[in-house]
């Protein structure tokens, strides 16, 4: 969405006979492929990891129940992430402003995902504040499933807390491009 301010081809699009909130999904749906296919191919490295360590007996639990498990979290997080990076593409004036603020963004959202790497070393994860935080839930969530040992109460938690950021965010999403000031700022 910036860069269509940036280059003035927003306007154009918002003229169209296509409703708002259709732009906004397709824009959104597009926006959640690339996201998905970022996350599909992390957990494809950590499969083919596992593979080549079988070999040498050092293997994670891979399972059917732990792979759904990775699903389950992961999807709803795609959703969160996407969501976010367009409320803030959208609320941006251009591509480096935009840029800006999804830098800050990142550093926010890695803050947790670093934790999640010594959460497990701690005994932490088994602290119940742990599964309302959006990404260390996941982290930690990922941890257990790779290990054999789900807590699907934390994969439900940690789905519902991602979905329901990533609905916040729709909301604001469809609040800002169906106003005329999406072109400028909201």
């Amino acid at each position: 969405m910036a860069g269509e301010k940036e280059r003035g081809t927003l306007e154009t699009l918002l003229l169209s006979p296509v409703k708002r909130n259709d732009i906004a999904l397709g824009k959104i749906l597009a926006l959640s492929v690339i996201c998905l296919a970022s996350a599909l191919s992390a957990v494809l490295g950590v499969v083919l990891t596992n593979t080549i360590q079988k070999q040498s007996g050092m293997a994670l639990q891979l399972t059917p129940v732990s792979i759904a498990a990775i699903i389950a979290m992961v999807l709803p997080l795609v959703a969160m992430f996407s969501a976010l990076l367009f409320v803030v593409s959208t609320w941006a004036k251009n591509m480096r402003e935009a840029q800006t603020y999804l830098t800050s963004l990142s550093f926010v959202i890695l803050i947790p995902a670093v934790f999640s790497n010594i959460i497990g070393f701690t005994g932490m994860d088994k602290a119940p504040w742990l599964k309302l935080v959006p990404v260390l839930n996941v982290g930690a969530g990922l941890r257990q499933a790779l290990m054999g040992a789900t807590d699907w109460s934390l994969v439900g938690v940690a789905a519902i807390v991602h979905l329901v950021v990533a609905i916040v965010c729709w909301q604001i999403i469809l609040r800002m491009i169906n106003r005329d000031r999406v072109l400028v700022r909201i």
